[in-house]
């Protein structure tokens, strides 16, 4: 399986962590990580993690809901 995440960068590389995002508003390219994993034949699972926020059910949600948006557009 895949696990699935977003973050924001670090302005302190290799000093501090960056900043765990939900899926879809962070600095990933949602389209371009599908496409990629879509290109390589991948067809298993994709795992949602969330490991932070206030109210990781919501985030989750909104997680699946933008893999299954990005999906579609493509």
């Amino acid at each position: 399986h895949v696990h699935v995440k977003d973050a924001i960068a670090s302005d302190s590389a290799g000093v501090k962590w960056g900043r765990g995002v939900v899926v879809g508003t962070g600095e990933v390219d949602l389209a371009r990580f599908l496409d990629r994993l879509w290109d390589a034949g991948y067809a298993g699972p994709l795992v949602v993690e969330r490991e932070d926020g206030e109210d990781r059910l919501a985030d989750v949600i909104a997680a699946i809901a933008a893999i299954r948006e990005t999906a579609e557009a493509d």
